[in-house]
């Protein structure tokens, strides 16, 4: 195959036939760049065997075409399907899809919020409930499922919106659905991770290596190409560990496949015999540096043109493709790989639901322009019309003309516009009516219309009226009624509407019209209960009556016993009466928006009334026993309200005193502000407060550090009185723990020359007979400083002032699922938090509390710390639990609290609220 020369040295080695062996260091043309003994004949016609082609054996030896062609590639083995089961609900999505959905997401709360603000600029009507970002942002997260009903937005194009971002979803969760019920039904879930050498270079989790001294490392150590330099590189970098990188035999290399983490870069066909038979096995999609067989012939040698002309002939024939398929090696894995290429949605399987979402946002810009529109015209033509009449029936009469309009919007700009401009003596033309009637009247037909939005509009222009003095007939009577009661009357009604956005808009409504009189305040609170079409007396006044009679009925009086009267069931009308128990459906209402406000409105009634504030305390007192905590917390502050007006019974401190066991601490801290005077009495409460200013605040000044200390030994002068007159023999511990606090809080002030409180300036002068002195002469002193105890106030206002603060990201504490674990071994919980205002985190301590009340302190290592600015940290820790067997699951709860010293008495204190943790051990098995 090749011939001396002389740019080659060879040894020669003499033998008695006639071939010669050659020993040569075969860096160019050989295996493996070392010393091998090859055989050569004198002089060789051609080579039959599988050469591979490369240039620099072109220099000494030609090449016939190659009959066969191969590229190199690389292979892996799949992780274990354990590790990565917990991301088979991601993986359905590409990263682009993923990032998509977050942007929509984003995207579409803003819009929705922007259009909900910015809609009484067209509709000239501003929303009676303000909602926030946050309430968007929820709203288009988890509230789509509900697709219809009292929830959807206020605004038209927000519910044009709405219904098109629905179908989008809906689009986009039948794909997500259908691969991932495909992925699921396969036996294996598990992707490639990366299929390029690109990935393979950039990722940090798998070594790789190839048979070193062969074409392919000559290759990648000569390219110019920078993926390959970094190939070639890493192998070298990997082989200075593990020399098994680089090793000649491959059997060492498919050992590493399968035991290891490892990539190994061979010939293509050399890989498909295992990933053929081995299913977790997967080889990679791109193929690099050719890797050609060919026959060589020596140099300008006719059988070069020969042998390449027949392999031509053969490869064109095909015969050469009918041996190769013959031959194929069958994959066994082929139809599953191709399914798991198809599991991961792409952003074009998805691309129908972001145009669906597009065309909703051009299609709810047309409605909001179109809406704007129709308002300006038909603003305009009235105001057209205006201009030809005279006084105040100029304003009103075009708009009446409309109130007819099937679109709800224009009945809703025409009542607002007779609300603001008319006046409710004014008596306007309606052909469905008498020719004229008052506009009083005229605004109250239309809250029964079928459209919610109007009702509200009609009650909403009613309340324009509620300061203008004035009377109005009323009807099948010549009684008259004032102005504000007539309309206060009509929104009772409302109260009972159909629509919770009405009922909600009428409960707030009611706490409007302060001028109200007091019979229809008071009809407010009174249910009127009926039966067989007629009013039915209450127990209280048949029992009244009876007293009041002095005997029982006969028979034998004149019509004592007569039948009554049938009645029209069509002229009784059960729902119009007026303002009578307005409050008691508002309060009793299934939804908590209209139980707020109708508590609302009451207490803004009562707070103007003594004696309403009396009959309604019963019905603010009620609301304790609400399901809704923000309901309860609604009649804390609503009876807080009403403190100088009412008084309680002992009856209504029983249902008080019952809810507050069952409320939580927020509630707790509410109620107490209904005492004004309420005051913290409790010695370990101060001592823990002053602790907490002591430890948790940076910046504190020196004059407020003396006033924190004076005010924690003030209660520790207290709490020593008590023990020595309790038990005098037993507080020598306590009493020397005391003048040592006593003596350092006189040395820090004569540092920083303070002055220190009278208490303590008599206390500093009989130090030498409290240390040496009786038990009575002690007490003697200490009940006279007493005396000289005054409260002082600490200010913590300075802009300067920080506080040591801790959040726990992880556990959140949201999870149903508890961790199970074996009675006995123990289970991890990773926790992630971060601090501010930390000076020394050497203080940090994880506390584990166990429902059985026994607590733990864990000490963080200090690499835990990461330190992100001076006063700054984040930790990454875990906490190890471990308990005995329980009859049912529980929680663990963990907190991150800070240890302080002082003297020798060692205190925790809580930098946040602890996390709940579900847990539940289960029985070993045996």
């Amino acid at each position: 195959m090749w011939r001396e020369n002389n740019t080659r040295e060879f040894e020669k080695v003499e033998i008695d036939w006639n071939d010669k062996m050659d020993l040569f260091p075969n860096s160019h043309f050989g295996f493996n760049g070392r010393q091998l003994l090859t055989t050569a004949v004198q002089e060789v016609d051609i080579a039959m065997v599988p050469l591979t082609v490369q240039e620099d054996r072109k220099k000494v030896v030609d090449f016939t075409i190659p009959f066969f062609y191969s590229n190199f590639g690389f292979i892996m083995r799949m992780p274990d399907p354990k590790t990565v089961k917990w991301r088979i609900y991601l993986d359905m999505f590409s990263s682009d899809v993923l990032l998509s959905i977050v942007t929509v997401l984003v995207l579409a709360s803003l819009l929705l919020y922007t259009m909900e603000h910015l809609s009484w600029i067209w509709n000239g009507r501003k929303p009676s409930e303000k909602k926030e970002l946050a309430d968007i942002v929820e709203y288009i997260y988890g509230a789509l499922v509900l697709q219809a009903g009292h929830r959807l937005p206020s605004s038209s194009s927000g519910r044009v919106f709405t219904c098109i971002f629905w179908i989008s979803c809906v689009s986009l969760a039948a794909v997500y659905c259908g691969s991932l019920v495909a992925s699921m039904a396969l036996a294996r879930r598990e992707k490639i991770h990366f299929e390029t050498l690109e990935d393979l270079v950039s990722q940090t989790e798998y070594k790789w290596g190839y048979v070193s001294g062969t074409y392919l490392d000559s290759v990648l150590q000569k390219s110019n190409i920078e993926v390959y330099q970094k190939v070639y590189q890493g192998a070298r970098q990997f082989a200075t560990e593990d020399q098994e990188v680089l090793s000649i035999s491959g059997d060492v290399h498919f050992r590493k496949l399968m035991t290891e983490k490892y990539v190994f870069i061979s010939p293509v066909p050399h890989l498909q015999t295992v990933s053929f038979s081995d299913c977790r096995s997967l080889l990679s999609t791109e193929r690099f540096v050719e890797d050609n067989s060919a026959f060589g012939v020596p140099e300008d040698s006719p059988l070069k043109e020969i042998f390449s002309l027949k392999l031509a002939q053969l490869q064109d024939s095909g015969i050469l493709g009918s041996i190769h398929q013959k031959y194929k090696l069958q994959n066994n894995c082929s139809e599953v790989s191709q399914l798991l290429n198809q599991h991961t949605i792409k952003p074009d399987d998805v691309q129908t639901a972001f145009f669906i979402l597009l065309a909703g946002i051009f299609i709810a810009s047309d409605v909001k322009w179109f809406s704007a529109i129709l308002n300006f015209l038909v603003l305009s033509k009235s105001c057209a019309e205006l201009e030809g009449g005279s006084g105040e029936s100029r304003h009103t009469h075009p708009s009446c003309k409309h109130l007819k309009d099937p679109d709800h919007r224009v009945r809703c700009v025409c009542l607002e516009l007779i609300g603001a401009i008319g006046s409710p003596e004014q008596e306007v033309v309606d052909d469905s009516h008498e020719p004229f009637i008052p506009i009083q009247s005229l605004l109250a037909g239309f809250c029964g219309d079928q459209d919610s939005r109007v009702r509200a509009s009609s009650f909403n222009a009613m309340v324009g009226h509620k300061e203008l003095p004035g009377l109005v007939p009323v009807s099948d009577s010549e009684d008259e009624l004032r102005l504000v009661d007539d309309g206060f009357a009509k929104i009772c009604n409302m109260v009972n509407d159909i629509s919770v956005q009405v009922r909600m808009e009428a409960a707030v409504l009611l706490g409007s019209l302060h001028q109200v009189s007091p019979k229809f305040l008071e009809q407010t609170l009174d249910k009127k209960l009926m039966s067989n079409m007629r009013r039915k007396k209450s127990a209280h006044e048949r029992a009244r009556e009876h007293f009041a009679s002095g005997e029982w009925a006969t028979g034998q009086k004149w019509a004592d016993d007569a039948p009554k009267e049938e009645l029209d069931p069509d002229n009784v009308n059960l729902m119009n009466i007026g303002a009578c128990g307005a409050f008691v459906h508002g309060t009793e209402d299934e939804f908590l928006e209209v139980r707020n406000a109708a508590l609302d409105s009451l207490c803004e009634l009562a707070s103007q009334s003594a004696s309403f504030a009396n009959l309604s305390q019963d019905s603010i007192i009620d609301m304790f026993n609400d399901e809704i905590e923000s309901v309860r917390l609604n009649a804390i502050n609503s009876l807080r309200k009403l403190n100088r007006f009412i008084t309680l019974r002992e009856d209504q401190l029983e249902i008080i005193l019952g809810v507050l066991q069952l409320m939580n601490q927020q509630g707790v801290q509410c109620s107490s502000s209904i005492a004004d005077n309420q005051v913290l009495s409790l010695i370990d409460q101060i001592l823990g407060l002053t602790r907490k200013l002591e430890h948790q605040y940076l910046g504190v000044s020196s004059v407020d550090h003396a006033l924190i200390q004076q005010t924690r030994l003030k209660a520790g002068t207290l709490q020593i009185l008590t023990k020595m007159k309790s038990d005098p023999t037993r507080c020598s511990q306590a009493k020397e723990t005391y003048l040592q606090q006593l003596q350092a809080l006189k040395k820090f002030l004569e540092t920083n020359e303070l002055a220190a409180d009278p208490c303590f300036v008599y206390l500093f002068s009989v130090l030498n007979d409290l240390e040496n002195g009786k038990i009575s002469d002690i007490l003697k002193h200490l009940q006279h400083a007493v005396k000289s105890i005054a409260p002082c106030g600490i200010s913590l206002q300075n802009s300067c002032i920080r506080r040591v603060t801790a959040i726990m990201h992880e556990p959140t504490g949201s999870s149903d699922n508890p961790i199970r674990f074996t009675t006995g071994l123990t289970v991890t919980v990773p926790v992630h938090a971060t601090f501010e205002n930390v000076q020394n985190v050497d203080c940090i301590r994880l506390k584990v509390h166990y429902p059985d009340q026994k607590s733990y302190l864990i000490t963080p290592k200090k690499c835990h710390f990461i330190k992100l600015n001076p006063l700054q940290y984040k930790l990454i820790s875990e906490v190890i639990i471990s308990h005995s067997l329980w009859s049912d699951q529980s929680h663990v709860e963990i907190s991150i609290v800070m240890e302080t010293r002082d003297g020798e008495t060692v205190s925790c204190q809580e930098l946040c609220r602890p996390v709940k943790v579900p847990v539940a051990p289960k029985a070993a098995k045996r």
